[in-house]
């Protein structure tokens, strides 16, 4: 398993392709991850929940049913997910926020253009702005609530990033991320059905023990899978 890549093609193959038979690749030392597409593909996991676009499957609602686990995806919705008025509501005050040149065209529209979002630009808004957006998310909603787990769930996720991109640390300040992590994680496989819990999720422990060795994540976070 180790040994193949899911790629859909490399050099017009499609499918499965293994690291076998590629003269330059040992893949018993050369097998690595790259934090920096770890924490980017969270983010865009964590955002496509909210749009609904995960958690809903036929499969995974079925599952639910069949188990008791998430009432609410009985009627093909979670609690967390967001409607399209609202998302273009977010979109539009992030459009505000984020309006410097800096930051070009691609996160003020965080929802409506997803997969167009640099990869740099949405982990640090998902660092910088998650708890601002359950505000636009709570001061809109009718009731001026949202269920307070996958609201703490989501603030809680936003604040890892933040701790985990901090710029210097200290053995104390990794032991208290190491433990929030391991909340976060937690409260992940609690809030969410079974599909959801992928591996990505638990790489962030891995961050943070290369931390430890290698200090500050942005000194090195894109090294193992780009080679910069």
């Amino acid at each position: 398993e180790v040994a193949e890549t899911m790629r859909k093609t490399f050099k017009g193959l499609h499918g499965k392709r293994s690291f076998i038979d590629w003269p330059y690749f040992l893949w018993d030392e050369q097998v690595v991850w790259d934090p920096f597409h770890c924490l980017n593909n969270i983010a865009k996991y964590l955002i496509n929940i909210l749009m609904g676009n995960r958690c809903n499957t036929f499969n995974v609602v079925n599952y639910c049913m069949m188990n008791g686990y998430h009432p609410s995806l009985c009627f093909g919705k979670g609690v967390w997910e967001l409607s399209k008025a609202l998302q273009n509501y977010i979109d539009v005050h992030l459009h505000a926020v984020l309006l410097p040149k800096a930051y070009g065209q691609s996160v003020p529209t965080l929802f409506s253009r997803l997969g167009r979002v640099k990869g740099y630009d949405l982990i640090h808004t998902f660092a910088t702005y998650m708890d601002y957006i359950l505000f636009l998310i709570t001061f809109q909603l009718p009731e001026k609530t949202y269920p307070i787990g996958y609201a703490l769930y989501f603030s809680m996720m936003s604040d890892n990033f933040a701790k985990i991109l901090a710029p210097e640390f200290d053995d104390e300040s990794i032991e208290e991320i190491c433990n929030r992590v391991k909340e976060i994680l937690s409260l992940h496989q609690g809030l969410f059905p079974h599909s959801e819990c992928q591996f990505v999720f638990h790489q962030l422990l891995d961050i943070v023990h290369h931390i430890r060795i290698f200090g500050a994540l942005k000194g090195w976070w894109t090294l193992p899978g780009e080679r910069s």
